[in-house]
C-alpha cells in the first residue's frame, strides 16, 4: 500500500483517524448570519451534550423566548436600578446641603437669641449701650458692655 493513503473502515466512508466531534452524528453546513453564528454554535453544543429523546422534549424555540424576555425583564430592571440610585444620590446630596443650612441656622439663630435677650436685659435696666461703653474698664457696667459686644460679633462671624 503506498504512502499517505487514509484507511478507510468498512463500516463507515469515513477516516479511521478522525473522532466526531458532535455526539448526534452526521453534521451538515448551513448559512446563518455571522452575528448569529457563536451563539447558535453554544445552544448546538448544549443540544449535543444531550439525548436525543430530551432534544425532542424540549421546546427549544419556547426556551429561548423565555430566556429572551427574561433578558429584556433584566435589562429594565438594571435601568431603573441605575435611575433609583442616581435619585438616591441627589437626595443625599440635597439633604448633606439642608444639613449643612440648618445646622449655619441653629448656631446663628443662638447667638441671635442670646443678643436679643441682652438686649432686652439692658432695657429693662434702663441702661444706655452708649453709657455702658464710656464706663471705666473693670466696673460691672463696662463688663456688660464687653459682654454685649462678644455676643454681637460671635452673631456677626456665624451669620
Amino acid at each position: 500500500m503506498p504512502r499517505g493513503v487514509l484507511k478507510r473502515s468498512k463500516a463507515s466512508d469515513s477516516n479511521h483517524l478522525f473522532k466526531p466531534k458532535w455526539s448526534l452524528g452526521k453534521t451538515a453546513a448551513i448559512r446563518i448570519p455571522a452575528i448569529l453564528k457563536d451563539k447558535l454554535l453554544d445552544v448546538a453544543r448544549y443540544l449535543d451534550i444531550k439525548s436525543e429523546k430530551e432534544i425532542k422534549s424540549l421546546d427549544i424555540v419556547e426556551q429561548l423566548k423565555n430566556n429572551i424576555e427574561l433578558n429584556n425583564q433584566t435589562f429594565k430592571l438594571h435601568n431603573e436600578t441605575v435611575r433609583l440610585n442616581q435619585k438616591i444620590d441627589m437626595l443625599v446630596h440635597i439633604n448633606e446641603e439642608l444639613t449643612e443650612q440648618l445646622e449655619k441656622i441653629s448656631k446663628r439663630s443662638r447667638y441671635q437669641i442670646a443678643v436679643e435677650c441682652f438686649d432686652e436685659f439692658i432695657k429693662s435696666k434702663n441702661l444706655n449701650m452708649g453709657d455702658l461703653s464710656k464706663s471705666r474698664k473693670g466696673t460691672k457696667n463696662y463688663q456688660l458692655f464687653e459682654i454685649n459686644q462678644w455676643l454681637k460679633s460671635q452673631d456677626d462671624n456665624n451669620a
